[in-house]
């Protein structure tokens, strides 16, 4: 079994979590962490709403903290039982409410175990948990200089865990911003939300990934990475340019295992090359804004994003096999009164689709935003009828 500490907007990465293995499976824990009871090995290289995994290590009946304090010992004797050199000892808490008495805790830690004779470093922090960046610096993912202990409170127990992996902030940072062409007027998809939207949709392994509006090819280099084909098309001839040249260079820095097709065209009227094994894309945003619109300002923009979705959508239906699926990155507008959904979320059934229900997330969950945007984007997974 396995812990996962999800990232900034953990609905999200719940429902990814649903689609990759299944919502038997996945059990959420707290407001930012599940448990993955699958027995497969998890490949968190392509999970772009988990930030962190841990390997499971024991499940105790108790939540006071006194008694979670007790049990971190004993897990953390464990790892330094079997080592015969100082370690570094990371811990992580989920779940807990944030105090300086909790930190100070965990500082006594090294007193405690150095009392016994044990040879350790405990990491340094502020907060509750460690970040990515702390983990790898600490070397705490190397079995001969370290561990992280992961502690998650749960609604009657506590879980102890050891971190396995941590994301990989520093090959998203390389493929986001070392590629050649990249261009801030049509929007800067982040490649770990490509790769969510793209296991939102779970095409068939080694089926091709169709992105309708391409941009700079952010979710086809994902697709490609990922083991699928890709496919993309854009209205702007510049944007397939930026992306023929992005794939090369991806493909320099990269074995692929499959081949990508681009072409000019509108996403009203295009044909795309059969067969289709998923759709994701990042549709028209509409205006930027530096702050939140006037709500009449929002419904203007809403108003006209919808004969474009609505031609768009009509047109990729006559072109997909039944039931295959979708991942569309639709804009949503900040107000006052919450964030306005695109029309689209209502129309998908009446134009022949299926909106896709997870256990863990509605459907108003799943928008990704940071706290500054006006503009979000709401993701929307279905399948064609």
């Amino acid at each position: 079994m396995h812990i996962a500490i999800l990232g900034r907007q953990p609905r999200i990465g719940l429902a990814e979590l649903e689609r990759k293995f299944s919502a038997e499976y996945v059990v959420p824990l707290s407001a930012q962490c599940a448990l993955v009871s699958n027995q497969e090995a998890i490949d968190h290289y392509s999970l772009g709403g988990t930030v962190k995994i841990g390997t499971l290590l024991s499940r105790e009946p108790a939540t006071a903290w006194p008694d979670v304090i007790h049990y971190a010992l004993e897990t953390i004797r464990l790892f330094l039982d079997k080592a015969d050199k100082k370690l570094n000892i990371g811990i992580s808490l989920y779940g807990f409410p944030h105090s300086r008495a909790a930190l100070q805790d965990i500082t006594k830690l090294k007193k405690s175990l150095q009392s016994e004779g044990f040879k350790l470093r405990i990491v340094n922090h502020r907060k509750l948990e460690l970040n990515s960046a702390e983990i790898i610096h600490n070397k705490l993912l190397k079995d001969d200089k370290g561990a992280e202990l992961l502690i998650v409170k749960g609604a009657n127990e506590t879980l102890f865990a050891r971190t396995q992996s941590v994301q990989d902030i520093n090959a998203y940072a390389a493929r986001d911003q070392k590629r050649p062409m990249r261009d801030a007027f049509v929007g800067m998809l982040p490649p770990k939300l490509a790769q969510i939207m793209i296991n939102l949709a779970q095409p068939a392994p080694d089926s091709v990934v169709l992105d309708p509006f391409c941009g700079t090819g952010v979710v086809l280099q994902e697709a490609l990475l990922m083991g699928y084909g890709a496919q993309g098309t854009d209205l702007e001839p510049r944007m397939i340019a930026y992306t023929q040249e992005n794939l090369e260079w991806l493909g320099s820095h990269h074995t692929l295992n499959h081949s990508f097709q681009l072409t000019q065209g509108d996403a009203r009227t295009a044909s795309w090359q059969p067969p289709i094994g998923a759709v994701v894309c990042e549709t028209y945003l509409g205006q930027p804004f530096n702050t939140a619109p006037t709500r009449a300002a929002a419904l203007e923009q809403r108003d006209a994003s919808k004969e474009l979705m609505t031609l768009f959508l009509k047109n990729l239906h006559g072109q997909l096999a039944p039931d295959t699926p979708l991942c569309l990155a639709v804009p949503a507008w900040r107000s006052k009164e919450g964030f306005i959904p695109s029309p689209v979320v209502d129309q998908m059934e009446d134009l022949g689709y299926t909106l896709t229900r997870f256990k863990c997330a509605s459907q108003s969950d799943l928008l990704y935003y940071r706290s500054d945007q006006a503009v979000a984007r709401q993701l929307i997974v279905a399948t064609r009828k």
